[in-house]
């Protein structure tokens, strides 16, 4: 479906297996797609990119991601009306090791995502890293109001093995300099919310 402009709905179930970078990157009028049911998600970098549209995932159905992907870099950059994602969805992604090209495994996950709300469930990883796995991550999140780290089953939190991370909420985060920024797109939003 990769830059298919023009497409609004995908009214079918969605089963997969592989590489998913840029699936859906640049569906701009994208409003809806169906369930994934049994899918195992590979490569899922820039996977919903600039779906302008988009203010719901898909029903995640018994899916995984593959630990040698692991990561979610960009995957929703530019998705304007996205509204929440699955807690069920971010925690797929903490497993494995980030290091090397794998070590900003959140680089601009969420960048542009101007009326995302919160965010539950983001990962943790295995091992330790010293690279910022959390550049850009939020940038123009003008709505977030939470973002909660994955817990173990019990609610108790993880140990993170990390040093020198810099989330930063500078740009945009949780508020808003003009009101286009959640009125132009299909966000259900008006200027007053």
């Amino acid at each position: 479906f990769y830059q298919s402009g023009e497409l609004v709905d995908i009214p079918f179930t969605i089963n997969f297996y592989g590489d998913s970078i840029e699936t859906f990157s640049g569906c701009k009028k994208l409003e809806h797609i169906g369930d994934f049911v049994d899918c195992t998600f590979k490569q899922t970098r820039d996977m919903f990119t600039d779906c302008y549209m988009l203010r719901h995932l898909p029903n995640m159905i018994n899916f995984k991601v593959e630990p040698s992907s692991n990561y979610c870099r960009t995957m929703f950059s530019g998705c304007y009306s996205l509204r929440e994602i699955p807690e069920e969805f971010m925690k797929a992604f903490n497993t494995g090791t980030w290091s090397g090209y794998l070590g900003h495994p959140l680089n601009n996950t969420f960048n542009m995502c101007n009326v995302l709300d919160e965010v539950k469930g983001l990962p943790i990883g295995t091992g330790s890293t010293t690279s910022n796995i959390f550049r850009n991550t939020f940038y123009h999140c003008a709505r977030l109001k939470n973002a909660i780290f994955m817990t173990q089953e019990d609610g108790t939190p993880y140990t993170a093995k990390w040093s020198s991370q810099t989330i930063d909420l500078s740009s945009n985060v949780g508020y808003f300099n003009d009101a286009s920024w959640v009125t132009k797109y299909n966000t259900g939003i008006t200027a007053d919310k």
